[in-house]
Order: C-alpha cells, then structure tokens, then sequence
C-alpha cells in the first residue's frame, strides 16, 4: 500500500522495468511512520503545517483536515502529523 501511496515505484530500476521518464520527486526530510494503518510524521518544533505539505505534497487545508485544528494552530516540537483521515473514535482515545 505504501508503494502506491507514495508512487515509489518510481525509483524501481531492476531489470525488466523502464525508467520512468517523470522527475524524480522531491526527497522529504520527514520520515514517514506508519502505526495502527495511520500515516504521519512528528513535528521538529521549527515547521509548520504549510512546510510539511510542501515537503510531503499535501495541501495544507487537508493536512489542518486531517489534523481537526485551527487554522492558526502553532506545531511544537514532537506533535504528530496525520498525513490521512483519522477515526474520530481513534483520536479522541489517544488525546
């Protein structure tokens, strides 16, 4: 699932496959975890919301979707970032 999400195949060179003639997408600083089948990454408490959806090619209004937070809510050092659609049932039990 994390292949096609992240179209990875794209860096797949073995034989008997073709290079993709796309560019390359860009390389993210934030390493992407994966816990319970939820995407996310964990904040370094000098990004935003608009950094990470640049760096991971999200809009930031889905990410603040994602998120349920305000517009203007300031990220600390350690949050983490859902990079998908969360039970409501789920992140009520973790908060």
């Amino acid at each position: 699932k994390l292949i096609e999400d992240y179209d990875l195949y794209r860096y797949d060179t073995a034989k008997g496959r073709k290079k993709s003639d796309k560019q390359p997408a860009h390389i993210s600083r934030y390493t992407v975890y994966r816990t319970n089948g939820l995407l996310y990454v964990y904040s370094n408490g000098k990004d935003s919301f608009d950094d990470i959806a640049a760096s991971l090619g999200f809009r930031v209004k889905d990410l603040k979707k994602y998120n349920e937070v305000p517009e203007d809510f300031p990220l600390q050092k350690n949050d983490i970032v859902y990079l998908e659609k969360t039970s409501r049932i789920m992140t009520m039990s973790y908060r």
